[in-house]
């Protein structure tokens, strides 16, 4: 357990009344049901009851105040979590480059969350006790602790990972409950070519590349590409959202101009009928701020892989951003998602694999940069992260096909 406990936990000032604390478990586990029972069986000696709850279970202990458990296991809930996990801890100026890549490979493994709240005050002994049984709970279900100052630890009490960068360990290999089995992908010799070939074009161009192909490069085996009519729908309500978002935001633009141009697009491909949860709020909204309207905008490119992979056009590098006119074009020029249909010449498996690993490579390589705070000259990441978020749908690398829920995790 890490030293200092209650200055972590207890904020400082006033009469040091007891307050409320958090840690937050996260672990790679099957069946969640297990975290409940190792909270039952070592809160046992100073728990009165338990109360199920809805997400979890209220442990009663001696003194009356109450120990709450919430646990999140719906992946369309955590994986958000997970992103906003990697992105915050990717920013950490670790030096140790090989513990970074693993625990940031660590954390992709999640797949529950569990929220463990009571009550903390200024007896050293009663919050170590419970604190000590959290740990025990952590190490049986081999969680990751995390501290309200954003600290990572592991179930022994060592610091994996701070936002500063610090940690106790020189190597780390990450965790999972013994009910969690990970598909190993079975990569043939083809799979190791492509990540050779992708290795050999990021070191030509001074960028870093990891040294191990990756777990999440995708085989063959592993591909799964919606339907051309799929694609196709797919790009069209990306096209018209983001043009939706570029009337708001261009000069002398404005929310009225926005919604028409996507009116004048779902009079001719009845694009609302196909929008996911988040473009329908986005059109819906009666006003929408400045940062969502440039987060829309952004996904501008990933129609332009859409277009590509229907073959109706190239993709420009990493180094610069889509046609939007000659996208434009090229939609309008249809009368019907039909006709788009009927137009396409859907790009080969082997053609989306080549990309997808490419890309994949690419993010992880900005992710780095980012990590060592360094430039990647000739490399706009904006563009890597959407074209990587776009082709995570194309392939069915997050196993969905809810285009909310795509995560361009490397």
């Amino acid at each position: 357990m890490c030293n200092g406990i209650n200055d972590i936990l207890l904020q400082k000032g006033g009469d040091q009344m007891a307050q409320q604390a958090c840690l937050t478990l996260y672990n790679a586990i099957k069946d969640s049901t297990k975290i409940i029972d190792a909270m039952k069986h070592h809160f046992e000696a100073i728990a009165t009851t338990y109360t199920a709850t809805a997400d979890g279970i209220q442990i009663q202990l001696f003194d009356e105040s109450v120990v709450e458990v919430h646990i999140m296991n719906d992946m369309k809930e955590v994986n958000p979590q997970i992103a906003g996990m990697q992105n915050y801890f990717a920013q950490a100026p670790c030096n140790n480059k090989e513990l970074m890549e693993k625990v940031m490979l660590q954390i992709s493994l999640f797949n529950c969350i569990t929220g463990i709240t009571f009550v903390v005050d200024e007896q050293e002994d009663r919050t170590n006790a419970i604190i000590g049984r959290i740990y025990a709970v952590a190490n049986d279900c081999a969680c990751i602790i995390l501290y309200p100052d954003m600290s990572m630890y592991t179930a022994d009490g060592k610091l994996l990972l701070s936002i500063q960068g610090n940690s106790d360990l020189n190597a780390y290999n990450p965790i999972a409950y013994q009910d969690f089995v990970m598909e190993e992908p079975d990569f043939k010799e083809e799979d190791i070519q492509r990540y050779e070939n992708i290795k050999a074009e990021l070191e030509a161009h001074g960028y870093p590349c990891i040294s191990h192909i990756m777990s999440t490069q995708l085989t063959k085996v592993s591909l799964y590409v919606p339907e051309i009519k799929e694609i196709a729908k797919r790009a069209v309500a990306i096209f018209a959202c983001a043009v939706c978002a570029e009337g708001t935001l261009m000069e002398n633009g404005s929310r009225k101009i926005g919604l028409r141009e996507f009116k004048a697009m779902d009079k001719q491909f009845h694009c609302k009928d196909f929008l996911s949860k988040k473009e329908r709020a986005f059109i819906e909204a009666r006003k929408v701020d400045e940062s969502t309207s440039i987060q829309f905008s952004w996904r501008y490119e990933c129609c332009a892989v859409m277009l590509w992979a229907l073959g109706f056009m190239e993709l420009n590098d990493f180094d610069s951003i889509c046609d939007v006119a000659g996208m434009a074009t090229i939609i309008r020029s249809f009368d019907s998602i039909e006709d788009m249909c009927k137009a396409a010449n859907r790009r080969s498996d082997d053609e989306l694999l080549d990309m997808h690993t490419r890309v994949l490579y690419y993010d992880w390589a900005c992710v780095d940069a980012r990590i060592h705070q360094k430039e990647m000259e000739g490399i706009d990441p904006g563009v890597v992260q959407e074209h990587h978020y776009a082709f995570n749908w194309l392939c069915g690398a997050n196993h969905t096909d809810d285009w909310d829920q795509i995560q361009p995790n490397t």
